[in-house]
């Protein structure tokens, strides 16, 4: 058994027996792992207050390779990102990421690049809360490059693009977003632009390529939102 200290993306959390939970956790060093954290919601646990989706943890854990859930024995914070937020829409497409990340991401698959990639994306939308679906392009586009997808958008040798239904507007903004670097920042858009249409685009076209049936219900969430606003306009 291996004792391994690592940074750590919090996923989801499930209330386990009486007292304790279970993180779903994207370490930095182990890829996508469950953790049992014992006594996790009594009042006086060392873990409580510090699984939290969007938060980036500093964790220990008791590895081995034949169990299904591992042993958390610490976890520290290092980030909350959103916390201080008091817009839903950041909070729904960093939440989105986490979710391809449990959907596409195979367990204990270590992949440094992606875990570097989902820090990148969730420390542009918290400084820039107004660009957060267009963040998440970024995001689904570079994960699909990560994965051995890659739709090849500058690419003349790769024609996948071509089957995508974008129009020329949207297939040129695209182009831009694919060689940009979130850390400078992102290129800008027409604000009429459809994004979220795009990002479901790019969504199930990554399903269609790795054969994975899926439903983010951050996105449903968000049209719900949106739809409800509508109405009361």
């Amino acid at each position: 058994m291996a004792i391994i200290r690592t940074r750590a993306f919090v996923i989801k959390t499930i209330p386990f027996k009486d007292t304790s939970l279970i993180a779903r956790l994207f370490t930095e060093s182990h890829g996508k792992v469950a953790v049992l954290a014992k006594g996790a919601r009594n009042l006086k646990s060392p873990f409580r207050g510090y699984l939290e989706p969007l938060s980036l943890l500093e964790v220990q854990f008791y590895y081995k390779p034949t169990r299904d859930i591992q042993t958390l024995s610490q976890a520290e914070t290092i980030r909350s990102f959103l916390s201080n937020s008091t817009e839903i829409e950041p909070a729904i497409m960093a939440t989105a990421i986490l979710e391809c990340i449990e959907k596409f991401i195979r367990e204990h698959h270590e992949d440094v690049p992606i875990f570097k990639l989902v820090l990148d994306t969730l420390n542009y939308i918290e400084a820039q809360n107004d660009n957060s679906q267009l963040a998440f392009v970024y995001f689904i586009l570079n994960l699909t490059t990560l994965m051995g997808y890659e739709i090849g958008l500058n690419s003349s040798r790769n024609s996948d693009w071509s089957n995508l239904p974008f129009s020329m507007e949207e297939l040129e903004i695209l182009k831009k977003i694919e060689k940009a670097d979130i850390r400078t920042g992102l290129p800008l858009c027409n604000l009429n632009l459809p994004i979220m249409a795009i990002a479901k685009t790019l969504v199930n076209y990554l399903a269609m390529q790795t054969d994975l049936p899926v439903r983010l219900k951050s996105f449903e969430l968000l049209s719900q939102i949106i739809q409800s606003a509508d109405r009361k306009d």
